[in-house]
This record gives structure tokens, C-alpha cells and sequence, in this order.
């Protein structure tokens, strides 16, 4: 019976027998002692029983192996699709040895079944995985724990942890593992070579990203489209301009052609039309036949007028015209988001030479600008500013600060010294350029209504005197240390809202403009407002009925009203008239049509058609007329997008 228990000593034997071969870093796989068996040779039965166990012990680590690496490779083919790579960063070992070897196995058999659950069926599958187009794969390179296939974390538990070899695991997985051995050296489950406890480091990984090479790859088709998209956008637009041009061009064909018919259907015989000379629009312009003769009987010069120059603008707004240099200035809002105002220099000599003059700032919109002498443009602005800028340097020259905002301007004809501004609330001022400090004179208007007007006119007798005009009519003041109450011209007070006020630097000859009063006239009674022989017939409804009066100073300063003339006015505007000096006693009368967006002219003091200038996309905002001494003048119109300059022969 003693025969049939097995002895103890070999036992002891071959665990000294493993440790010596754990410390001579020699391979620890189960083995059997050969004086074991050769011991108990002569008992056949403990040979049989120790030979099953033998057998059983080699199967058990045999079915570890395989489930192990059947987990590895169900891992490679898992993430062989997974081009990333995770960056890390070693800090320290802070691990200390100390655990017993004894308390992880029951976490030993955890381990143990769940590999080889983890391993069934993957192994067949995960041949040729190891390698991808040639070049293998460095399974330290997953994004996830090769051993519990979760994700890895940047502390707790399961951070991210590396050994000696360069592999990488969670710490926790790589605790357990090295548990099962029992002792204080593992083995690597991916390369078998060995490591101790505190040989694991911790890596500190902020952010384990897997790089997606899909998502480049749209970004980059995403960014061809845009730049597609870019170019058809801009075919589309060059395509839609051209189709405004045509447009534009077929509008102005029309109202020319408009023009003509109504004068033939009223019965004129005007002798007018456009020609095109050289790629410029020229419009030649008689008065009516049947007046002709008696009017170049009565020293009446027929004048021409010459397209000179044609310019597209953005946001034009006020204009002056200074024809000894041949210089227009254009005030308007600049292109872009802000929209800041600003002043533009216009060459006539090169209509593409345009120069952009920034304002200072609170400046607002221009409300007038005068061209002075020597070079010098005057501007009335809405930010309480009267700007003086010199037109060779485009520099300010000197600016004055007013207790209101500015509506007009003007330089004096008699000295170039003074100049005026009126105020929105109905104060007239006088400066001397020479004193930068304070106006020389603040005089009192006769209203609150803004002076929208203001013209130096000089007298018969050599005086002179400021005619500016308001929404109640044209009033005359007189400057200067003898200066005495402004008043009214009489017979203007019935008339209706004053919107415009020409003249020619005297008083010989005044326009003033009116349009009705809101509460005077309704639109039955206006439908009912017979036209003047003058004008054409009206082209369409926009605007309303307004008036021209001819008025000239009979006797030194009093004055009376002659001919009246009749045309379509803008409802809220107040656009610019002028009267067109020409040789002779007769002058003309030049003026914005709200129906035609259009210059027409009248002989003064008959008001009949004189000429219509080539009409524009939208209504005339502003009208000036500059002679030189010598030579021809110039009159320029400006709407909200095209400026006109004409030459006066």
C-alpha cells in the first residue's frame, strides 16, 4: 500500500529545480525529472499515475498557449484596418514590488477563461494578418488594450502602461497577467520576453487619437467644389453684368427714342438727336422752328452740347465743377460694408484718372461742395463741419466746427475771402478764410426751414448781396457791417415748397423751383393741372407737378415774376437747377426731369425745349454748370451710379 503514495521529494525537488532556471533566464516550461521516473520504475502503477499527470499538466499549459495566441491574432485582424498609432510619453516607474504571489489566482482563472473564450474560432482567420502590403504591423499600435480589447485611459486602473520590450497594455490586464506566473518575473504575452514588476511604466498619453485618412479626403473634395463653385460664380456674375448692360443700353435707346416720339406727337419740329462722333454721344439742339429766327433776331446764340466724358459711380451723391483745371469733385459713399463718405477727383483730361480723398472723421454726408478760386473746393457737411480742401494736394486746409448741421455753401464773387453756409436751422453764416477761429458774421434767418441754397450775387451798382432760398421761398441778405434784415422776394409766398434756386451771378436773372404743397393739392385736382407749352408731355407718373419762375430785379432790388414753366419735381428731393450763361442777353435753363432721369433745357426767358441731354438709369441728383473764360463750359449731372459731363459750344 506504501508502494501506491508518491513521495514528497521529488515535488520539492523540482520547484528548487524551477527557480534556478527562472533566475538563469532559461525557458520555464513543465518538465519531469528523469530520477523520478527511473525511481519508481519497479512500481509500474505510480509510473502510470505520474505519467498522467505529467500529461495532463502538458495539455493544460498547451490549451493557455493557444487560447493566448489565438487572442493575438483575432487582435490583428480586429485592428489591421486601424492605421493609427497612439503617441506616448514615459515619465517614471513609480511601481514598487511587494504584492503576494499567492492572491491573484482566482484572477488567474478569470484570465485564463476569458482568452480562451476570446480565442475560439480566430485562429484559422488570422493568418497573413501580421503583415500589411509587405510591411508588418507593430501590434503595440492598437488603439485598444491587445489583451481585454478595451479602450486604454489616461489614468485609473487601466491606464495606458508599457514593459522593457516596447509593448503596450493596460495596466490592470498586465497586473493580472503577471499574477498567474505566482512570482516577481513575467513573460511578455506578445514576445515571451521576460520582465519584472517594476519594470511596467506608466505612459502619459493626454489624447490617443486614430488618424482618419477618409475624413482628409473629403476635406480635400470638399475644397474642389468650393473652388468650382468660386469660378462659376464668377462666369455667373460676369454673365449677369453684360445682361445689365444690354439692359441699361436698350433702356436709354428707348427713352430716346420715347423723346423723339412725343415731340413728333405734340407737333414739335425740333430739330434734336444723338449721334454717336468719334465714341461720343453728341446732341445737337435748336429752339422750336417757328421761334428761331425772332430769337437769334433778339442776339440769341444757339448753343451745342457735347458728351465729353461719361463715368459709372457708386453711391454719388453732390458735385462741383471747376473748368479753368478741368476737375471734377464728387461726393458719395465709398463701396464696401461701412459705407464712409468720402470725395473723389475726376480728371477730365483722363476720365479714368479718379482719386479718392478720405474725410475726416464725423464728417457724414456732404450736403454741398462749391469750387472756389486757387484751387480750393468748399464743403457743407450734415456733422456740423464746413471743410475748406485744397485741390492740388487733396489735403484739409482748414476746417470750422458750426452750431448746426450745414445745407449749403458758397464762395463770395465780389471777395474770395469770405464765404457762406447755411444751416438746417435757418442761420446764415459768413467766415473770412484768414480767421480760423470764429465766423465773422451769425445772422438770424427769417424761418427755421434749412437754407438749402446760397448764392453770391453782385449788384448793378457794384455791391453785393447773398441770395439764399428755403422751403418758405428766396430770400436776400445783405453782409457786411451795415447789414440789415434778410426778406423775402415778394410774390414767391403762394407758390408752394421752394426746392431749388438758380442763378447767374446777379440778379438779372433768378430761377426758383416749387413744387406743390401737400396740403393745397390733392391728386384729382393735381391730374387736373394743365402743362405748359414748354415741356414735353409727361413720360410717366413719378415725381410731381412743379413750377419754374423766371424772376428778375426790375429797379435795384425789387423784382417781378415773368414766365412760368411747368415739368415733373421729385416729392422728397431738392435737386440742383442752373442757368447757362451764353453769349447774348438770352440764357438758358438747365434742369433734372424726374420722369425722363434726364437734363433738360429750357431758353429762358421763353421756358420752351431747348435740348434733353441723354437720360440716365436713375433720377438726377445734382446739376452744375462751370465757364471758363476762354473756351467752352461744362455741364455736369450726376445720379446715383453714372456721372455726365457735357461741353457747352
Amino acid at each position: 500500500m506504501a508502494s501506491n503514495i508518491p513521495p514528497r521529494g521529488p515535488e520539492v525537488e523540482g520547484d528548487e529545480r524551477e527557480e534556478s532556471e527562472d533566475e538563469d533566464d532559461e525557458d520555464n516550461e513543465p518538465t519531469v525529472d528523469d530520477s523520478v521516473v527511473v525511481s519508481f520504475r519497479p512500481d509500474e502503477a505510480v509510473y502510470v499515475d505520474l505519467s498522467e499527470t505529467i500529461a495532463e499538466t502538458a495539455a493544460a499549459e498547451l490549451s493557455i498557449s493557444e487560447a493566448f495566441e489565438e487572442a493575438l491574432e483575432a487582435v490583428r485582424r480586429s485592428d489591421e484596418s486601424l492605421p493609427g498609432a497612439v503617441e506616448v510619453v514615459v515619465d517614471s516607474d513609480e511601481e514598487t514590488e511587494g504584492e503576494d504571489a499567492n492572491d491573484g489566482r482566482d484572477e488567474e482563472e478569470e484570465v485564463v477563461e476569458t482568452m480562451e473564450e476570446k480565442g475560439k474560432g480566430g485562429r484559422g482567420e488570422s493568418e497573413g494578418l501580421d503583415k500589411t502590403d509587405g510591411v508588418e504591423l507593430d501590434r503595440s499600435l492598437f488603439p485598444s488594450c491587445p489583451v481585454c480589447f478595451e479602450a486604454w485611459s489616461a489614468d485609473g486602473p487601466h491606464r495606458v502602461c508599457c514593459i522593457p520590450c516596447g509593448h503596450v497594455y493596460g495596466r490592470s490586464c498586465l497586473e493580472r497577467w503577471f499574477k498567474q506566473f505566482g512570482k516577481n518575473i513575467g513573460k511578455c504575452p506578445q514576445c515571451n520576453r521576460k520582465f519584472r514588476r517594476k519594470d511596467m511604466i506608466n505612459l502619459y498619453a493626454p489624447l490617443i487619437v486614430v488618424p482618419n485618412d477618409d475624413l482628409e479626403k473629403e476635406v480635400h473634395s470638399l475644397r474642389e467644389q468650393n473652388e468650382s463653385l468660386k469660378l462659376e460664380k464668377a462666369e455667373l456674375i460676369m454673365e449677369i453684368n453684360k445682361h445689365k448692360k444690354h439692359a441699361r443700353d436698350a433702356e436709354s435707346s428707348l427713352r430716346q427714342k420715347m423723346a423723339c416720339l412725343e415731340h413728333t406727337l405734340s407737333g414739335s419740329k425740333m430739330r434734336r438727336h444723338f449721334k454717336c462722333s468719334d465714341g461720343r454721344w453728341i446732341s445737337t439742339a435748336h429752339p422750336l422752328e417757328n421761334n428761331f429766327e425772332s430769337v437769334r433776331d433778339d442776339g440769341f446764340h444757339h448753343c451745342r452740347f457735347v458728351l465729353q466724358n461719361e463715368l459709372e459711380l457708386d453711391g454719388a451723391r453732390v458735385m462741383g465743377i471747376d473748368g479753368s483745371s478741368q476737375i471734377i469733385m464728387v461726393s458719395g459713399k465709398a463701396p464696401g460694408i461701412e459705407r464712409e463718405h468720402v470725395l473723389s477727383k475726376i480728371s477730365l483730361l483722363s476720365q479714368n484718372e479718379v482719386e479718392t480723398i478720405q474725410l475726416p472723421p464725423n464728417t457724414k454726408a456732404i450736403r454741398d461742395l462749391t469750387i472756389l478760386p486757387d484751387g480750393l473746393a468748399l464743403l457743407a457737411s450734415l456733422g456740423k463741419k464746413l471743410l475748406l480742401f485744397s485741390m492740388r494736394s487733396n489735403n484739409l486746409v482748414l476746417k470750422y466746427d458750426l452750431p448746426a448741421p450745414a445745407w449749403s455753401c458758397s464762395g463770395d464773387n465780389s471777395n474770395t475771402h469770405y464765404v457762406y453756409t447755411g444751416l438746417q436751422n435757418g442761420m446764415l453764416l459768413v467766415f473770412d478764410i484768414r480767421q480760423t477761429a470764429v465766423p465773422m458774421q451769425v445772422l438770424e434767418g427769417l424761418t427755421g426751414h434749412p437754407v438749402h441754397t446760397v448764392h453770391s450775387v453782385v449788384l448793378s451798382d457794384g455791391g453785393s448781396r447773398v441770395l439764399t432760398a428755403s422751403s418758405s421761398g428766396p430770400c436776400i441778405w445783405e453782409v457786411g457791417s451795415s447789414c440789415g434784415r434778410p426778406f423775402f422776394i415778394p410774390e414767391m409766398e403762394n407758390r408752394g415748397v421752394c426746392i431749388s434756386l438758380a442763378c447767374c451771378g446777379s440778379l438779372d436773372s433768378i430761377v426758383a423751383s416749387f413744387r406743390q404743397k401737400v396740403e393745397l393739392f390733392n391728386d384729382s385736382m393735381t391730374s387736373q393741372i394743365p402743362m405748359s407749352p414748354s415741356p414735353s408731355p409727361i413720360l410717366s407718373t413719378t415725381g410731381k407737378i412743379g413750377s419754374h419762375v423766371l424772376i428778375r430785379a426790375a429797379d435795384g432790388l425789387s423784382f417781378q415774376s415773368q414766365e412760368v414753366g411747368k415739368s415733373i419735381v421729385s416729392e422728397l428731393r431738392m435737386p440742383k437747377s442752373a442757368i447757362l450763361c451764353t453769349e447774348g442777353d438770352n440764357s438758358l435753363f438747365a434742369y433734372g426731369d424726374e420722369s425722363s432721369h434726364g437734363v433738360h433745357i429750357w431758353g429762358l426767358p421763353s421756358f420752351r425745349t431747348y435740348a434733353k441731354l441723354k437720360p440716365h438709369q436713375h433720377p438726377i441728383l445734382d446739376l452744375r454748370y462751370d465757364r471758363r473764360s476762354t473756351g467752352p463750359g461744362f455741364l455736369g449731372c450726376i445720379s446715383e451710379d453714372r456721372l455726365q459731363v457735357f461741353s457747352c459750344f
